[in-house]
């Protein structure tokens, strides 16, 4: 048993056979405290309090924790329940051979019961990724996809990440504990967004169009929402009459007032940097548009020819 004061209890054996200490009291004034009743004064509640403490206060402790550790992995062994309490426990420098693997840890337990794979969604250059919860000395393997380079880390925790190009990737970790093995996986994005070339204009699919009329111009590839990344969009020449209608990330609707040669520029970035400055080219005409009426019809028609102002 170890006291309040991180100290081996005066009653607890001081022996390298033992496995870990759990807390209790070495006086009356310190004790566990708790909440029941006793056999010899049932109308009496909290009298135990008075008197629980020592190993007795100690080791049920350690079988409450067994106890949760099963109500997760009820198919663990004696032996994995036992080793995993002993790795979890909490170690002190003042603690000599008779705190054996160190003071009992249940937050410490149950968390060894779900490493956790955690860093950047993102890997640039020198990017680190962590395993949480699991004990030192756990073997462990890392593996990578594509666009990805394994910098330093094999065999340790954590490992250090670089892109080796631009796009979907992921990282395995294989864990083996005292306890159990784990394999771990995490998908990230490599590098900067892939940016190829602008399709559009949308309406129609070709390299001109009319003044006062709205076209799209949309990214390709689509943004993939793993690059977190976000558009830049320009048109030149700037001295030209034209607008954005609308403009959402990886495309935009563009109104040109004034005919003339344009250039539908963008670029995509994120963390790791921009992609290069994609161009669209574009002719823009003064239209000139017909009405018919009646339509259909069976004699004569109407038609009306419409000037751009």
């Amino acid at each position: 048993a170890v006291t309040n004061t991180n100290e081996r209890a005066s009653y607890s054996t001081n022996s390298s056979l033992i496995d870990l200490v759990a807390p209790s009291g070495d006086t009356p004034t310190l004790r566990i405290t708790t909440t029941g009743y006793t056999s010899d004064a049932p109308e009496q509640l909290d009298l135990i309090n008075h008197y629980f403490m020592g190993t007795s206060a100690a080791a049920p402790q350690v079988s409450v924790v067994a106890a949760l550790i099963l109500s997760k992995k009820p198919e663990y062994t004696e032996k994995q329940v036992r080793n995993i309490i002993l790795a979890s426990a909490t170690s002190d420098p003042g603690y000599g051979v008779w705190a054996g693997h160190g003071r009992l840890n249940a937050t410490r337990a149950l968390l060894y019961l779900s490493p956790k794979l955690s860093g950047p969604d993102i890997v640039c250059s020198g990017t680190q990724l962590t395993i949480e919860h699991i004990p030192d000395g756990s073997s462990i393997v890392w593996d990578w996809g594509p666009n990805l380079n394994l910098i330093s880390g094999q065999g340790s925790n954590p490992a250090t990440f670089s892109s080796t190009g631009n796009g979907m990737s992921w990282v395995d970790a294989t864990i083996v504990t005292s306890y159990d093995p784990f394999y771990l996986t995490k998908d990230v994005w490599s590098g900067k967004p892939v940016f190829n070339s602008i399709s559009g204009p949308y309406p129609p699919y070709i390299t001109s169009g009319c003044t006062g009329q709205p076209y799209t111009f949309w990214a390709n590839p689509a943004r993939d929402p793993a690059s977190q990344s976000s558009y830049q969009w320009m048109v030149d020449p700037d001295y030209l009459d034209w607008y954005f209608q609308y403009q959402y990330q990886d495309w935009a609707t563009i109104v040109f007032n004034d005919p003339g040669y344009y250039q539908v520029i963008s670029r995509a970035s994120n963390i790791c940097g921009a992609t290069n400055w994609i161009f669209n080219n574009v002719t823009i005409e003064n239209c000139y548009y017909f009405s018919m009426y009646p339509n259909p019809a069976s004699d004569y028609v109407t038609i009306t020819l419409t000037v751009p102002e």
